[in-house]
């Protein structure tokens, strides 16, 4: 049986999502890789932060531009934090 006393401290990685020349939103793309989830609107300028796992991936949209986009694979260890500065 695990408890949390078997858990390491911090169970996720902090990434921070930067929208450096435009407005952007940001979705995650589930394992099954079908409907992708909307998790923030990102002004220039701004960022978002989000709790997640390594091997997660997500897709960062231009606010007024839906075809163009990146997609960012989550490489980090566990209890790391990693910042993405996008640029669209």
């Amino acid at each position: 049986i695990i408890n949390n006393n078997d858990l390491e401290h911090d169970v996720n990685v902090m990434v921070r999502f930067h929208a450096k020349e435009s407005d952007m939103f940001l979705y995650w793309i589930p394992d099954e890789g079908n409907d992708e989830k909307q998790l923030a609107f990102i002004e220039k300028g701004s960022s978002y932060q989000e709790s997640t796992h390594p091997g997660h991936v997500f897709k960062v949209y231009h606010a007024y531009d839906p075809d163009i986009h990146e997609t960012f694979n989550i490489h980090g260890q566990y209890g790391e934090s990693q910042d993405i500065h996008v640029e669209l």
